[in-house]
Parts: structure tokens; C-alpha cells; sequence
């Protein structure tokens, strides 16, 4: 598998077969529609374009700063942000 980072990942997958071990099993991105072994597919860039964030307008992935994700994990009972905003 690739060490270098995807610029478009796939964000959800799906096996489209039963579990096995031979033959391996074959997974589809549910965005793109690709298909194929997991590591081959994971390998591979997802072709779907996804919608910049509303809060912080990066895509595929928010920014590590973006105020929606931030105030998400702050009302998550449990979770204790150790950087970000300050309250």
C-alpha cells in the first residue's frame, strides 16, 4: 500500500461480497463506484467530487481547525478537544 497521502480517498466502501478468505473479497466505493480488492481499491483515488464543507470550505476532508467539526466534539459527552478554540 502507498505511504503517500490521496488527495481524494475514499470515504466509504462496502464489501460486495460474502466474507472469505479465497477468493478475496471484492469492495465498491459508495460514492465513485469503483470496485475491487480492499487494498487495491484504497490504493486507487476516489473519482466522485465531493462538496466543499459549508464551515470551512475545504474538501475532501475539513481543516483541522474548522468550527463545525470543533463544535461537535465539544458537545460530545466524553471527548475533551485538547486544541482548537478556547473557552
Amino acid at each position: 500500500m502507498s505511504t503517500k497521502k490521496k488527495r481524494n480517498p475514499h470515504m466509504s466502501m462496502q464489501a460486495i461480497d460474502p466474507p472469505r478468505s479465497y477468493p478475496p473479497q471484492e469492495w465498491q466505493c459508495n460514492y465513485c463506484g469503483q470496485r475491487g480488492l480492499y487494498e487495491a481499491l484504497r490504493d486507487r483515488e476516489c473519482t466522485y467530487v465531493y462538496p466543499p464543507c459549508p464551515t470551512c470550505g475545504q474538501t475532501p476532508e475539513c481543516a483541522p481547525d474548522c468550527a463545525a467539526v470543533l463544535d461537535a466534539l465539544y458537545n460530545t459527552p466524553g471527548v475533551r478537544v485538547i486544541s482548537g478554540r478556547e473557552d
